[in-house]
């Protein structure tokens, strides 16, 4: 027999949990009507709060997996709904090997999904981590450009002209800034990974500015043959010179440059 376990961190609020993950059972139910669905939150504290507060329990992990061992299920799917490996989610593998390798409830196969954001810590691999960090340093160069364009030309004494110019770099500030203030929880998971293997905050914002990230990550320099290294030093004093020939404001040729060098780093520390 086969069983499909939703993992979620939790919560207390119960409409909100049935309008998001409510609606991923039951639509994994309808998919596998053949097999055993179950709910789980991951934060034991929550399991407790929630069977406190509701008539509708909730098991945790443990006792997700317990039951499944009664009913006779030797085969789990184990499907996480959440947004990075956090402490519960390898806390959740854990305990998810200790059953699959123990000679009480039988289990034969275990297979554990990944979280919306993973990191393999491996080369030539997508790492989301790493990707994430680019998309915020890419983010803020444009900013400051946009926000440098908009007052170039502009007279600088306070007036009503020097807003109107100001004007569409805030615009260009909430589109870039407000989903960096929504993922706020998720780069700080980021930013304190990273300050574990560098062990100092001024290393970490370094490594940023720099490119560097993955070794900000703790993720091995993939080898690069000859070719390789041609084509990237190559392509990059071709665009810089093009840009520095080119009739663009000098504004948007200093932006290119800057966005230039920094890919021209990340691909070096790639």
């Amino acid at each position: 027999m086969k069983g499909i376990i939703i993992a979620s961190f939790g919560s207390i609020y119960q409409d909100a949990v049935e309008k998001s993950i409510g609606s991923i059972e039951k639509k994994v139910r309808s998919m596998y009507s053949d097999m055993e669905v179950r709910r789980v939150f991951l934060s034991d504290a929550l399991v407790e709060k929630w069977n406190e507060k509701y008539n509708e329990k909730i098991s945790s992990f443990t006792e997700a997996m317990q039951d499944f061992a009664r009913l006779g299920i030797d085969e789990v799917y184990i499907q996480p709904v959440t947004l990075v490996a956090d402490q519960c989610y390898q806390q959740m593998r854990k305990q998810a090997l200790k059953f699959l390798h123990s000679n009480e409830y039988g289990f034969n196969q275990v297979n554990i999904g990944k979280p919306l954001l993973t990191s393999l810590g491996v080369k030539n691999y997508a790492d989301d981590y790493e990707a994430t960090l680019e998309s915020i340093v890419r983010s803020l160069i444009l900013l400051v450009g946009f926000f440098m364009g908009s007052l170039q030309d502009v007279n600088y004494e306070f007036s009503i002209a020097v807003l109107e110019g100001m004007f569409p770099a805030f615009l260009y500030a909430c589109i870039f800034l407000i989903p960096v203030y929504r993922r706020r929880k998720l780069y700080k998971l980021i930013y304190n990974r990273a300050l574990r293997i560098c062990g100092s905050k001024r290393k970490v914002f370094l490594y940023i500015l720099l490119g560097l990230h993955g070794k900000l990550l703790g993720i091995n320099i993939a080898h690069k043959n000859k070719f390789k290294w041609a084509v990237i030093i190559l392509a990059y004093i071709i665009f810089v010179g093009w840009s520095i020939q080119s009739e663009m404001p000098f504004i948007l040729k200093l932006l290119v440059i800057l966005i230039a060098t920094y890919r021209f780093v990340v691909a070096i520390n790639s």
